[in-house]
């Protein structure tokens, strides 16, 4: 017998929304609207230290021979030491190869400190030229033509490798700077001009600390273009940034950093000495600064983690403000230590977590709040491969809508573990203990494409998701693909209702945020012949949206061992701003490809466009209408999915399977 499932809505008027579970949301921000910045992140006006002007910065480079795709996810974790480099032995993280007092350029020196570190008094617009001799480019808004010459990174070029006999490394950098800057009272616009991914962030106690808040973030490469975002400032006064960027592995770069008009009509380079309306920086305040969050343990949206593991949050500059720490909502009592001005507060679960469990964390300190949660272990876990913003946001979907323990791993890392392992048995285990993969668009193709041939030239059977148009042919699931962008690829029209990618959805559907006016796709160049389940195309009605091969489909060069899935829509910043009818098309996805029962129908939460309400769901099955919840119930006419209901009156609607 065939059970049937209903999931139950109602509509009263315009006031009524339904309930259901928030979808996880991501930051890939140019913003279209004013970002508001609060008065109480304010230092006092004038509290800038004006003996100390500028910024204080870092800089990273790897390896030349290794190939990193552009993601601020990547650069964080190469700038904190947290990257590691499989091909040292043992593991450890990657060297860092810039120009130090120890290892200059003798013939063109660029020092920087031992560690990375260095001071910049004047201003960001710096360039390189990834051909010798890496001279400034003199790009871009700011250059020599319009009085700004363009200086190289501090620390580039880079040496190739840690035999400091060759420099000439641009490849594999990443960059940042922290600065104060003396911001008025108003409307105003800052972004920057760079290569590649670029991140602006604040917060209201000091921009190093981890929640600090994005206001522009590109996470993709794209070549040189502006980032930028309307920033409301409530209250003069002076404010902490940083700005962090880094570019694909093997090209020129260049970053400049500014600030202008709210109509962005006369741009400034930041704490440009000889430009009256240029905004100040500094690198230090005349005022105490208040304490930030270096760290957190479990790191946010860990999973996998150990069901007895303690929470530990390292502050610094804590000194005599008090901290509160809450566990699901719940204070708790935690120890605390203290070396030098940095706190480490500790709590351990009486009796441990318990396994799959989701555990929220708050940590309050000196008016700011850090919020996170991570997951305990459920032994099956997942794979992804890449470190963006949308691979963040993939992972912790997969950790709390499927229960997966999730490695997020840059590419390198999985090739050296597995085709780069001199262990051939060793390189097939670290593989085959994942359940799924998940093939980013933000790897580098080049350096996932060993893993991706070892997992192929192998056989082992590990069902999977790619993305990267360039691995297209490598899995294979097509013969290659591209990357395209525009209007058409915000929404997609099924053709197919039936595809079990369609999660409900019929027609021509959106699967972006309101107000993402573009969408960039991942397309194979055609769909094979061997292709299932195609869901449909782009507003162009050509380029293919998600589509699946089965086990055992003979590609006629290769037999897949099981189910994969090729998902052109979760291209470059398309994950961090799917709406919940592209969270719906990747549950589904996860489902097909992991063989798992159908998802119950449920209705998504309903919005109000003007005098009507969008109704959609996922899950499937048939709208039914009534004009009282005891019946009688009807199949409603329209059955598209999503639809626009007149916001007047009762109804009740509710789905059956």
């Amino acid at each position: 017998m065939k059970t049937s499932k209903t999931h139950l809505l109602t509509l009263r008027g315009v006031t009524r929304v339904a309930l259901g579970a928030g979808l996880l949301t991501g930051v890939l921000l140019q913003a279209q609207q004013p970002i508001v910045i609060p008065a109480d992140h304010a230092y006092p006006a004038g509290s800038g230290d004006a003996a100390r002007r500028g910024f204080v910065g870092k800089v990273h480079v790897a390896r030349q021979s290794q190939s990193f795709n552009a993601s601020i996810g990547r650069a964080n974790a190469q700038l904190r030491g947290e990257l590691i480099d499989n091909t040292l032995n043992p593991p450890a993280p990657y060297l860092n190869l810039v120009q130090t007092p120890e290892h200059p350029d003798p013939f063109d020196p660029n020092p920087v400190a031992a560690d990375g570190t260095f001071t910049n008094t004047t201003v960001i617009n710096y360039s390189i030229n990834a051909a010798p001799p890496n001279e400034p480019l003199e790009e871009g808004l700011f250059n020599s033509f319009t009085g700004h010459p363009d200086r190289r990174y501090p620390g580039l070029p880079g040496w190739t490798d840690d035999s400091y006999s060759v420099t000439g490394n641009v490849n594999a950098f990443a960059w940042e700077e922290i600065t104060w800057l003396e911001l008025p009272q108003g409307l105003i616009t800052i972004g920057a001009n760079a290569y590649d991914a670029v991140q602006i962030a604040i917060h209201r106690n000091d921009p190093r600390d981890l929640f600090r808040q994005p206001v522009v973030w590109f996470d993709s490469n794209a070549g040189l273009a502006v980032r930028k975002a309307v920033l409301e400032v409530q209250q003069a006064g002076v404010y902490g940034f940083r700005i962090v960027h880094t570019v694909f592995g093997g090209v020129s770069a260049q970053v400049e950093f500014f600030t202008a008009d709210a109509e962005d009509t006369q741009r400034s380079l930041v704490n440009d000495a000889d430009d009256a309306a240029a905004v100040k920086a500094f690198r230090s305040l005349t005022v105490p600064p208040r304490p930030y969050v270096d760290s957190v343990s479990p790191g946010i949206a860990a999973s996998g983690v150990a069901e007895n593991a303690p929470i530990e949050v390292v502050l610094v500059n804590l000194g005599a403000h008090t901290s509160v720490l809450k566990v699901n909502n719940s204070p708790v009592t935690f120890s605390s230590s203290t070396q030098g001005n940095r706190t480490t507060l500790t709590y351990n679960p009486p009796g441990g977590w318990g396994g799959g469990r989701t555990v929220n964390v708050t940590v309050e300190y000196a008016g700011a709040v850090g919020s996170w949660s991570f997951q305990t272990r459920t032994g099956q876990k997942a794979l992804v491969v890449g470190l963006s913003a949308g691979d963040t946001l993939i992972a912790q979907r997969l950790a709390s809508q499927f229960g997966m323990d999730v490695d997020n791993l840059p590419e390198g890392t999985v090739s050296a573990n597995s085709a780069n392992n001199p262990d051939l048995e060793a390189g097939k285990a670290f593989l085959m203990q994942y359940k799924l993969i998940w093939n980013s668009e933000a790897v580098s193709s080049g350096s996932a494409r060993p893993y991706i041939n070892f997992l192929r030239n192998n056989d082992l059977p590990i069902p999977a998701v790619n993305v990267e148009q360039a691995n297209v042919a490598d899995w294979p699931l097509g013969s290659g693909g591209s990357q395209v962008a525009g209007n058409v690829y915000t929404s997609i029209i099924i053709t197919d209702p039936a595809s079990p990618f369609a999660a409900g959805l019929s027609g021509t559907v959106q699967i972006v945020k309101d107000g993402v006016t573009s969408g960039t796709w991942h397309a194979p160049s055609a769909v094979p012949e061997y292709a299932f389940g195609l869901l449909g195309t782009a507003l162009n009605e050509v380029t293919p949206a998600v589509y699946g091969v089965l086990a055992g489909t003979d590609t006629g060069s290769y037999v897949h061992p099981t189910r994969r899935v090729q998902m052109a829509i979760a291209g470059p910043g398309m994950v961090a701003n799917w709406n919940e009818n592209g969270w719906a098309i990747f549950d589904a996805a996860i489902r097909w490809v992991l063989n798992l029962p159908d998802e119950p129908p449920r209705f998504n939460p309903v919005t109000r466009e003007g005098n009507d309400v969008i109704l959609s769901w996922t899950g499937g099955g048939t709208l039914q209408e009534a004009s009282a919840v005891t019946g009688v119930w009807a199949d409603a006419a329209n059955q598209a999915n999503p639809q626009r209901v007149p916001a007047t009156g009762t109804k009740f609607f509710r789905l059956r399977r």
